[in-house]
């Protein structure tokens, strides 16, 4: 089983004959690949849905931090099996969050 990188030569990947998984742990067949595929053309649009609202760009936010931070941000997504913006998000939301609650 190979879990798929962000991004895979369709050329190169035989999804009958090998185990691909999505990061969910879907397996990725050709069926489930065009299905993607037909969701992705119909939105109309590229990248993830807004976190604002419907048909809004959500906005974003740049931090610098340490390459022992940045090194630890990047084996925690890993070990999650999530991007690391997720665990940026959810560190953000969770100090707002607290500071609304003071």
């Amino acid at each position: 089983m190979r879990v798929m990188a962000k991004y895979v030569d369709a050329g190169n990947a035989d999804l009958e004959a090998e185990d691909y998984r999505a990061p969910t742990g879907v397996r990725v067949t050709e069926k489930v690949a065009d299905a993607a595929v037909e969701k992705a053309l119909r939105s109309g649009r590229a990248g993830r849905p807004s976190l604002s609202r419907p048909g809004k760009v959500s906005p974003t936010v740049n931090a610098r931090v340490s390459v022992a931070t940045k090194r630890e941000l990047q084996r925690l997504a890993k070990e999650r099996g999530v991007k690391e913006s997720v665990l940026v998000r959810e560190a953000v939301e969770a100090v707002v969050s607290g500071r609304r609650r003071r």
